[in-house]
């Protein structure tokens, strides 16, 4: 079994003259969000092996937040590029390529390839992923090159 955490990044600025979306930060109320989801993940015995992180400016600052909370080694936080505006199959293949090492994945990224993800895996997800919003799932297989369609559980949702 595997567990894969889907945490959307918090809520995000919007300000002038910023050359790409991909440069947007989080707004104080999106810092103040996420640290509370980390919190409430730590409550619920959710501890991620590894941080992975799109490389979106609001995405690695909500994975930064999240990480100080969860008492995860800011260090250790991985990023992919291709995690930003990605569709669900994106996240997949990166997600096939993690270490086995990692029992439970923490995936810091952007709707609507997040909650796309977790419909895919588990059926009985067909919600919406709010801002700061957290999806566990657990996965019925032993390596992460066997993630497909159909083989996650939802666990539980967290919203702020």
């Amino acid at each position: 079994m595997k567990i894969l955490y889907l945490l959307r990044h918090g809520k995000a600025d919007r300000p002038m003259g910023l050359p790409s979306d991909k440069e947007r930060p989080l707004l104080p109320r999106g810092v103040n969000e996420v640290a509370k989801m980390a919190r409430k993940m730590i409550k619920k015995g959710m501890r991620p092996d590894l941080i992975l992180s799109s490389t979106a400016v609001r995405a690695l600052e909500t994975a930064r937040t999240a990480a100080a909370e969860l008492g995860y080694p800011e260090a250790r936080i991985a990023s992919a590029d291709s995690i930003y505006a990605a569709e669900a199959e994106e996240i997949g293949l990166v997600l096939r390529h993690q270490q086995d090492d990692w029992e439970a994945i923490l995936v810091v990224g952007h709707n609507p390839g997040l909650e796309d993800l977790a419909g895919m895996l588990a059926r009985e997800f067909s919600g919406h992923l709010p801002t700061g919003g957290v999806i566990a799932l657990r996965l019925a297989i032993s390596r992460w090159s066997e993630i497909e369609p159909g083989c996650g559980t939802l666990i539980s949702t967290l919203f702020p």
